[in-house]
Order: structure tokens, then C-alpha cells, then sequence
């Protein structure tokens, strides 16, 4: 028995997230979820989805007066509800699924702009590098000839 596939049938539309049991099993339909603002949607059968509410009160009371939607579950904090796919725009007014990202045509754009755009080639020597004054080494420099300012720490013992 495969559930319906919420990726395939809802990922243009919302998100769809993995539960947290996936452990990898990433092409298994019956662990996808779309989550919303008052809990989350799931596959529950072939032809029903569910919704799990992530608190009880208004919404589940919300959720009960729909036709079709069956309260599997109703506790202090939230309530599991099935139904069919008619009764799913009813139901995704009350539980407000997370829509999916879109991009914009011109953000789209800019982003091809930034990966066609030519970039100094890497590897290039950059003139007078580790040489803080007229190209001698950093060990050649007065400051270099100077003693240090912090504390000298030696590894034998004074008398």
C-alpha cells in the first residue's frame, strides 16, 4: 500500500520537509511532511492525509467542524486528524502549510550575472608579498632587529 507522495503531488506549492525518523531513507513517501504553522500535514493512506496540531483549543475545534475530517487523536497538547484530498484546501486554510521559497525573475538574474562574471585568475603572484618594506624579507627590517616588547619566556631555570 504506497501512501500519496507529498513531494510529487504538493512540493511545487509548499514545502516538504523529511520526519525526523528518516535516518536516511530519503525516497520513503511515508516520511514526508509539509509543515505549517499550527503543526504539520502527513501521508496517512492512499487516498487520506493527516495533520498533527501543535497545540489543542480553536483550531482543532476549527479542524472538527470541516466535513470529512475524522479526529484520530485529540489531547491537551493538539489532535490528529485524517482526511481526504477533497477536504484538503479546507484544512490547509486552518493549519496555513509553509509555502515553498520562490525566486524572482530578477533575482534568478543577478545570480546568473554573479556565476558569468570573470574572476581574476588565482595562483597570480601579487607584487612585493611578505615584504613589508622595499622588497627585503620580514627578517631584514629594522623591527625585525629590535628586541621584543612582550614578556621572553626561556626554558631554563634562572638562578
Amino acid at each position: 500500500m504506497k501512501p500519496i507522495d507529498l513531494e510529487v503531488e504538493f512540493g511545487r506549492r509548499w514545502r516538504i520537509e523529511l520526519d525526523e525518523a528518516a535516518n536516511g531513507r530519503r525516497k520513503d513517501p511515508w516520511l514526508f511532511t509539509i509543515p505549517c504553522r499550527n503543526g504539520h500535514l502527513y501521508p496517512a493512506g492512499p487516498d487520506l492525509i493527516g495533520a498533527a496540531t501543535n497545540r489543542s483549543g480553536a483550531i482543532v475545534r476549527k479542524l472538527r467542524s470541516i466535513p470529512g475530517v475524522v479526529v484520530e487523536a485529540d489531547g491537551t497538547d493538539g489532535a490528529n486528524v485524517v482526511f481526504t484530498r477533497a477536504a484538503l484546501r479546507y484544512v490547509a486554510r486552518v493549519m496555513k502549510p509553509r509555502s515553498r521559497r520562490k525566486l524572482s525573475q530578477s533575482h534568478a538574474a543577478a545570480l546568473a550575472r554573479g556565476r558569468l562574471a570573470k574572476k581574476p585568475p588565482s595562483g597570480g603572484e601579487i607584487p612585493n608579498a611578505g615584504s613589508p618594506i622595499d622588497g627585503r624579507p620580514a627578517s631584514d627590517t629594522p623591527a625585525a632587529e629590535r628586541p621584543s616588547a612582550g614578556p621572553c619566556f626561556f626554558s631554563e631555570r634562572r638562578k
